[in-house]
């Protein structure tokens, strides 16, 4: 994940945040958040999230920040150094996704390892941790010809299998919110999609599992923009491009968000009712000439 990656290269010791605060403490005008954000024409959480790493800074904003902390030329200078090193840091990560998805996949299998409770509102495919080897390998190849990655679906593929691993864990919590439309849309062959239907049905009587289905036909209170995902206190959103680490805030109102999209899904035997109708769907064009 870009964001990550690039949020540990600004956060590391001696880096460019780091050098902001010291800055904001320590310069010839020790300058609250409020007053900087003002000297800078900025509004104040543009501040806080730079101090915290959450937002990549320009150079025009750190031009800003020693100019309203009293900084030195030779600190701007640094710091624009510092800078240029982590944008080649991070087009250098680019590169590297575009080697394939293997290591990608890999990053998610730790996300889930180190969380206590895994939460994912799913409105595009199948919860990654839940799907089938033939799933996910229609999945990952329409994945790399969107991102133009090299051919490695094999050992992505691997990668992501390695995940179901954890459904079986029962020190691990999961809950799912599906969209009805995943488990009708034809991603893969109708056998592909028979057999991924079934395999959710047995996973949602583990007792570690919760899950949920947005029916198509049912009365919603809250409407679900994009898919989400949450591993203990890191969240991240599905883009078209790319997968974006949410801030505290943000992972605050996702996880809100999720509390409250409940109400408006189904469980039980009425998820059961929804999974057996798309089953029967496929089942209806399976060995079809």
């Amino acid at each position: 994940m870009q964001d990550r990656e690039l949020k540990k290269w600004l956060l590391q010791p001696g880096g460019v945040v780091e050098r902001l605060r010291q800055l904001q403490s320590t310069g010839t005008t020790k300058t609250s958040n409020n007053d900087l954000a003002a000297r800078a024409g900025w509004i104040p959480s543009k501040v806080s999230k730079l101090r915290l790493g959450q937002q990549t800074p320009t150079a025009d904003d750190i031009r800003s920040w020693v100019a309203a902390t009293g900084g030195s030329e030779q600190d701007e200078h640094e710091l624009l150094v510092m800078l240029a090193d982590a944008e080649r840091h991070t087009t250098s990560f680019q590169k590297a996704l575009k080697k394939g998805q293997a290591a990608h996949q890999q990053t998610y299998n730790e996300l889930v390892e180190q969380a206590d409770v895994v939460r994912m509102i799913e409105r595009s495919f199948v919860p990654s941790v839940m799907q089938t080897r033939e799933y996910a390998t229609a999945v990952l190849t329409g994945s790399m010809k969107l991102h133009k990655t090299a051919d490695d679906v094999a050992e992505a593929v691997a990668a992501r299998m390695q995940r179901r691993k954890f459904l079986l864990d029962e020190k691990y919590r999961f809950e799912f919110i599906i969209d009805e439309t995943v488990l009708t849309r034809r991603v893969a062959p109708p056998e592909v999609m028979y057999s991924q239907v079934d395999r959710i049905l047995e996973y949602m009587d583990l007792p570690n599992v919760r899950l949920g289905i947005l029916p198509v036909y049912g009365t919603f209170h809250d409407v679900v923009r994009n898919s989400f995902e949450l591993y203990g206190k890191i969240g991240v959103v599905e883009t078209y491009y790319d997968d974006d680490e949410l801030d505290a805030d943000g992972w605050t109102a996702h996880a809100n968000a999720m509390r409250d999209v409940w109400q408006d899904a189904v469980e039980g035997d009425e998820a059961r009712k929804l999974l057996r109708a798309a089953m029967k769907y496929h089942a209806s064009d399976m060995n079809k000439s």
